[in-house]
C-alpha cells in the first residue's frame, strides 16, 4: 500500500517549542481541513541542554489546507489572514477548553502553545488504532459489543456537556482505541464551548459536521437556540449504526426525505429494540431524539443485558429478533471450574476474557475481611442449621485511593481493573456489581453504614474525600456519606453524581453449584442459573425464568414464571410522548409473549408496579 504524502507537514526532526516541553516530529498521523497531526517525541530540558526520550506524544498543528501555505516551518496565509485568524483563535480556545476536560475517555491534553505563525496542542498519544480501522478489519460488531462501545463513548459525551462543550464531530473516525481495547473520544476541532446562558462563548459558526453523521440542523444553528445536546446524540446514534453495519448512514437529508433505513438493520437480524434506539437518536426533527445522552443511555443499559453475542451479516433475516424473544438458553452460563484467589473461589462465566480474569484478580486480592455473615437453611429434614462466612470488603487508606474504586474524573481505578466498564453514576455503580457477579459467580454489594466504618473508618474524622461515599441496605435503600453526614433518599434516577464506592463480598465461594445452590439438599435444580444482581438470580426451568436467591429458595419466586427477565437495574415504563423520570424504577421487566409486567425491586423483595399485554406496551414503546 502507498503511503499517503502530506506536501504540507513538517519534515520529521523538525522541533516544535511549547511551553512546557519540546516536541520532535517523527512522522505524520494525518491531515484534515482544519489540521495536521504529528506523531512526536518529547525532548527533556535541563542545564546542560536538551535531551531525546521515548515518550510518544500527538501534537495537532492548526492549518488550513485550502487556505494556508508554507515558508520553511511558518505557515503562510496569503491574502486570507483574516480568515486564518479568526479560525486560529477558535482554535487556540478550544484547544484550552479541551485541555480542561479530566476524564479517561476522552484524550488527556498536556498543553496548547503558539509557533510558526500558528497555533497547537500536545494530547497523549494512543497506539491502539482508530475506531473506524477496527471495525472495517472486523466487519460488523455484535449487539451487546456495539452497546458497550456506544456506552463508553457516551459517558465521555455525557461528561463534556455537563462541561457545556459539544463535540460536533463525533463519528467511528474521531475515536480512539487503546491497546486494552477501551475507547477514547478524540480531534475536538470542531467543538464549542458554551457559556452557562446557552449560547456559544466564539462568534464562529458551528461546523457542518461529517456527511452521515450530522442532523440537519447542524448547520443552520444559530445563537439563542440554547445547548444543542442533540446534535452530539444524533452522532452517536450514527456511530451505533455504523458499528452495527461496517459502513456510514446516509446523509440526515436522505433520511428526511426517504426515512430511516431500517430494512438494513432488520435484513442483518438486529433486534427491534435496537434499530428504534437509534432511530430514536437519528430523528431529523430534533425534539423527537433523546434529549440529553444520559436519557440515551438509560435505553441502552436496559437493552444491553438480552443483546445478542452473535455476529450478524447482510442477508443473514431477522427471524426471532423481532417483536418477542426469549431468554438464550443454548449453554448453561458458568463453566463447572473453580479457581482460588485470595480467600475466594471464583466460578468464571463462560465468556470473559484472561485479560479481564487478571483485572478482577487484582481486584479480590486487595480485599480484606471485615467481619462475618451469617445464613440460615433448612435441610431435607425440616432442621434449621446456620453457616458462618466472611464478609469481604475493598481497604482504603486515606491516602492511597488506588484500593479504591473511584469515580471521580480524576482517578481511574475502576479502568485500571475493568477495560468495559467506568462507572461515574449510581447506575453504573449498579452495573459495576452486577458484572462481576455475572462474571465470577460470587456476590458483591454496596456497604452499609456500619461496615464503612469497618472499611475505612478516618473517612469520618478526614474530610480530603470530596467524593460521596456510597451505601446500600435493603431497609434503607441507597444513601451515601457526604463530609460524615449521611444523606438518605438517594435519587436513583440522579445520573449526574459521582460517587466513591467499597465494594463488599458476603461469601468467598459462589452460591451456585452446577444446576442448584450449594447450600443445602432442599434446594431445587434448575437447567440454567444466572445472576442479575444484589444476591438475585434468574433461574430456568424448560422454557421458562423465574427469580430466587439460595437463602430463599420457595419465599422469593415471581408469581407466575416468564419468557424473558431482564437483569435488576434502572427501568423505564414507555409511555406516550416525553417519559417522565418518575416513569422509571429500580427492578426488573418480566416478559411473555403476551403480555408484560414491572417489578420493583425494595428491601430485597420484588413488588407488582404494572403489567400490561404486549400489544399495549410495543405501542407505548413506539410512541416514547
Amino acid at each position: 500500500m502507498t503511503e499517503k504524502s502530506y506536501p504540507y507537514a513538517l519534515p520529521a526532526g523538525t522541533l516544535l517549542h511549547g511551553n512546557a516541553y519540546t516536541y520532535e516530529v517523527t512522522r505524520v498521523l494525518g491531515q484534515g481541513s482544519f489540521g495536521i497531526t504529528y506523531e512526536t517525541k518529547v525532548r527533556l530540558s535541563g542545564a546542560l541542554g536538551e535531551l531525546a526520550s521515548d515518550v510518544t506524544v500527538t501534537v495537532k498543528e492548526f492549518f488550513m489546507r485550502d487556505v494556508n501555505g508554507r515558508d520553511g516551518s511558518t505557515v503562510t496565509t496569503g491574502g486570507d489572514s483574516e480568515i486564518f485568524h479568526n479560525y486560529r483563535n477558535d482554535f487556540a480556545r478550544e484547544a484550552r477548553n479541551l485541555s480542561r476536560l479530566k476524564h479517561p475517555r476522552i484524550v488527556k491534553v498536556l498543553e496548547a502553545f503558539e509557533a510558526n505563525n500558528t497555533s497547537y496542542f500536545a494530547m497523549e498519544y494512543i497506539s491502539g488504532g482508530n475506531f473506524d480501522e477496527y471495525i472495517s478489519s472486523q466487519g460488523a460488531l455484535t449487539e451487546y459489543e456495539a452497546l458497550t462501545c456506544i456506552d463508553e463513548i457516551g459517558e465521555a459525551l455525557a461528561y463534556m456537556h455537563s462541561c457545556n462543550m459539544l463535540h460536533l464531530d463525533l463519528k467511528p473516525g474521531n475515536i480512539m482505541r487503546r491497546e486494552s481495547g477501551e475507547l477514547v473520544l478524540i480531534d475536538f476541532g470542531l467543538s464549542k464551548q458554551f457559556s452557562s446562558d446557552g449560547n456559544p462563548e466564539t462568534s464562529t459558526r458551528i461546523g457542518g459536521g461529517t456527511r452521515g453523521y450530522a442532523p440537519l440542523e447542524q448547520a443552520n444553528f444559530r445563537k439563542g437556540e440554547g445547548f444543542p445536546a442533540t446534535l452530539d446524540i444524533y452522532a452517536l446514534g450514527a456511530t451505533l449504526f455504523k458499528t452495527l453495519t461496517g459502513h456510514s448512514p446516509d446523509s440526515a437529508s436522505d433520511i428526511y426525505n426517504d426515512g430511516f433505513p431500517a430494512d438494513e438493520l432488520q435484513s442483518r437480524g438486529i433486534s427491534d429494540d435496537i434499530i428504534k434506539l437509534i432511530s430514536w437518536a437519528m430523528e431529523p426533527r430534533k425534539r423527537n431524539r433523546p434529549q440529553t445522552v444520559g436519557e440515551f443511555l438509560q435505553a441502552v443499559h436496559r437493552i444491553m443485558p438480552s443483546a445478542s453475542k452473535t455476529r450478524h451479516s447482510a442477508g443473514q433475516g431477522s427471524a426471532g429478533t423481532r417483536g418477542h424473544s426469549s431468554e438464550p438458553t443454548t449453554k448453561p452460563f458458568f463453566i463447572n471450574k473453580y479457581e482460588e484467589c485470595n480467600v475466594f473461589r471464583i466460578n468464571w462465566a463462560n465468556d470473559v476474557p484472561n485479560r479481564q480474569k487478571k483485572k478482577i484478580r487484582d481486584l479480590l486480592n486487595r480485599m480484606r475481611k471485615i467481619g462475618e455473615h451469617k445464613e440460615a437453611h433448612y435441610d431435607e429434614y425440616g432442621e434449621n442449621f446456620v453457616t458462618t462466612y466472611p464478609v469481604m470488603a475493598s481497604i482504603a487508606p486515606i491516602n492511597n485511593r488506588d484500593f479504591s474504586i473511584s469515580f471521580d474524573e480524576e482517578y481511574s481505578a475502576v479502568d485500571g481493573f475493568f477495560e468495559s466498564i467506568k462507572c461515574a453514576y449510581l447506575i453504573e455503580a449498579v452495573n459495576l456489581l452486577l458484572k462481576l457477579e455475572q462474571q465470577t459467580g460470587l456476590q458483591f454489594r454496596l456497604p452499609t453504614q456500619d461496615e464503612a466504618k469497618c472499611i475505612n473508618p478516618q473517612f469520618y474524622h478526614d474530610k480530603l474525600f470530596y467524593n460521596k461515599l456510597l451505601l446500600y441496605s435493603p431497609n434503607i435503600g441507597f444513601s451515601y456519606i457526604d463530609n460524615n453526614k449521611v444523606i438518605h433518599d438517594v435519587d436513583i434516577h440522579d445520573f449526574f453524581d459521582t460517587f466513591l464506592i467499597h465494594i463488599v463480598c458476603d461469601r468467598t465461594k459462589p452460591a451456585v453449584n452446577g444446576r442448584g445452590f450449594d447450600i443445602s439438599w432442599t434446594q431445587p435444580i434448575f437447567d440454567e442459573i444466572r445472576p442479575i444482581g444484589f444476591g438475585f438470580y434468574k433461574v430456568r426451568t424448560g422454557d421458562t425464568w423465574n427469580i430466587t436467591t439460595h437463602l430463599e429458595p420457595t419465599g422469593v419466586y415471581l408469581p407466575q414464571s416468564y419468557e424473558k427477565i431482564s437483569n435488576i437495574g434502572i427501568q423505564t415504563i414507555p409511555a406516550p410522548g416525553y417519559v417522565p423520570i418518575s416513569n422509571s424504577f429500580f427492578g426488573i421487566i418480566a416478559e411473555n409473549k403476551d403480555s408484560v409486567a414491572c417489578y420493583e425491586l425494595k428491601n430485597r423483595q420484588f413488588i407488582l408496579k404494572t403489567e400490561m399485554s404486549r400489544a399495549k406496551w410495543d405501542r407505548l414503546s413506539q410512541l416514547t
